[in-house]
């Protein structure tokens, strides 16, 4: 029989030893004063249902952290995992270094994965109460004042009127994260690139103003920059909102309303097609973004969610030290 009581102490005790090992990595990438500030420095930058974690990790630790905390990039793809709530600030430095494509391609899904789940949850959360108001309203019911003020709030974000419920969520909706992580991998080199590792950007959005970073060389004389982040979350929701409002992606949000309104599946693959204006490339740009969901099987994590499970349990679940 095993010693039940030994083993329980063990298990206790390599909890302790993987909490301190993250603390560890936090303070060491960070320049955090101390491991006990490394602890109260995980935040929760966009509330959810769920845990929140915001990792800070960076550099060549990325790597050991992602095992730490059991990320099977492979499960999440078969439906088996749900995804870690960890999310970071900033891609790895030595992301370039992986060797093995497919393992820096998975790496790099790893770890933009869960920002795009995030903010789609978020994005659904809204949705699901926006679609509550319309349906109240269609029946006349007057709303009470939190509701005018939440919908205000929303039409003012999505650049909409708070009367045209329709246009709102039109707007209001969520990306599919093949759509996403194809474009990001198309826009940075697979997270290598300067604009990546420098400013965050994973996305290649353009600004004319001070908060961005000057190509190597333009065409002609445009003075355009690519915009810069302060992190790969700012990036995300960026993205996101910009192809939620632009007026050069109204074609991609009644295309996806349309599949919404007949109860189809909004795939990354469909939705695609309809961002011929989001690069210079126009047709071959959308043919290279289904080219890399294919052969990526980046559709394979339009399903994935974030998981539930607590700090602690995801300690639980790491492997020993």
């Amino acid at each position: 029989m095993q010693n039940t009581t030994h083993r329980s102490r063990k298990s206790a005790a390599q909890k302790r030893r993987t909490a301190k090992r993250i603390a560890t990595m936090l303070f060491l990438a960070g320049g955090i004063a101390s491991i006990a500030t490394a602890f109260s420095m995980l935040p929760a930058p966009v509330p959810l249902q769920g845990e929140d974690v915001s990792s800070i990790v960076r550099g060549n630790y990325t790597r050991n952290a992602m095992n730490e905390l059991a990320y099977d990039i492979a499960r999440v793809r078969a439906g088996e995992h749900d995804v870690p709530n960890v999310f970071l600030a900033a891609l790895p430095t030595d992301l370039a270094d992986v060797r093995i494509a497919a393992q820096r391609k998975d790496m790099f899904v790893a770890m933009i994965l869960p920002l795009v789940l995030r903010e789609n949850e978020e994005i659904a959360a809204n949705r699901a109460r926006l679609l509550d108001i319309s349906a109240r309203i269609s029946e006349d019911v007057k709303l009470p004042a939190d509701d005018r003020l939440w919908l205000a709030a929303m039409a003012e974000r999505y650049d909409t009127e708070p009367t045209n419920v329709t246009e709102l969520a039109r707007r209001l909706d969520i990306i599919p994260p093949s759509l996403a992580l194809a474009q990001a991998a198309e826009e940075s080199g697979w997270g290598t690139s300067r604009f990546a590792n420098e400013g965050n950007a994973l996305f290649g959005q353009r600004t004319y103003g001070a908060d961005g970073m000057p190509p190597a060389s333009r065409a002609g004389e445009d003075s355009f920059r690519v915009r810069a982040y302060r992190d790969l979350g700012g990036a995300v929701r960026s993205y996101i909102h910009n192809l939620n409002t632009h007026a050069a992606y109204a074609q991609f949000r009644k295309e996806r309303a349309k599949k919404r309104a007949a109860d189809q599946s909004v795939t990354g693959h469909a939705m695609a097609e309809t961002l011929t204006r989001y690069s210079e490339r126009g047709t071959d740009y959308v043919k290279t973004l289904q080219s890399l969901m294919r052969a990526n099987r980046l559709a394979d994590f339009d399903k994935a969610r974030l998981t539930d499970k607590s700090i602690g349990e995801r300690f639980a679940d790491a492997k020993p030290i």
